[in-house]
Parts: C-alpha cells; structure tokens; sequence
C-alpha cells in the first residue's frame, strides 16, 4: 500500500474542531463524531465516516464528565480536568460530556477516516 505519509496523501483523514460555551451546570451534551446534522446548543455532529473518531481529544475550561461512550452509560464517569484528554487509539462513534461549571468551554478535536 506504500507509506503512511503516501495513504494520508491519496485518502486525507476527516478533522473537525468544535468549541462550545456550555451556559447552565449540569447540562448533558453530545458529540456524534460518525453522523452528519444541525448542531443544537446539546448536541454537535462531526460527520468523520461510519467508523466515528479515532483520534479525540478534550479540552475543557473547567473541569467536565464523560458520561457515555458509543451510546453506553459508564458505571463510572471519566473525569476530565483541565490538562485535557487525549485518545489516538479509539473508535467513537458518540460521547457524553456533562458540565460542572456554568459557562465552560468544551473544546473538541476529533479525526475519524
């Protein structure tokens, strides 16, 4: 197939970055890396591919819970702190963020194919 460099030059990944100001604590928001939409004040879509991100990572103003991964609640919520989080090896089709802190800023960098 040649190089990695040579695939990422015949099939370009698929990339979006997303910065929502999430208002009211509390507030449950999800990000559809594999679907295409209309983005709410709840609800983003990425449109990367049927396969979703496989690269992600979150950069929050304060502190944020993953709550849900591919549509599954998680017996215990994935804390992000204000360091970030980082998956290069993931396939994510959608996540659940929910906030802590009026007015944080989600910041969303995904790269599905």
């Amino acid at each position: 197939m040649g190089s990695p460099k040579e695939h990422s030059r015949l099939f370009p990944p698929r990339l979006d970055n997303k910065e929502p100001v999430i208002v009211t604590v509390g507030t449950n928001v999800t990000f559809n890396f594999s679907d295409d939409g209309t983005d709410t004040a709840t609800t983003y879509y990425y449109n990367l591919g049927s396969q979703g991100a496989y690269s992600l990572s979150i950069r929050p103003s304060a502190s944020v819970l993953i709550t849900k991964m591919n549509g599954k609640t998680l017996t215990d919520p994935i804390t992000v702190s204000t360091a970030g989080y980082t998956d290069k090896y993931i396939q994510l089709r959608n996540c659940e963020i929910q906030t802590a802190t009026a007015n944080t800023i989600l910041k969303i960098f995904a790269r599905g194919g």
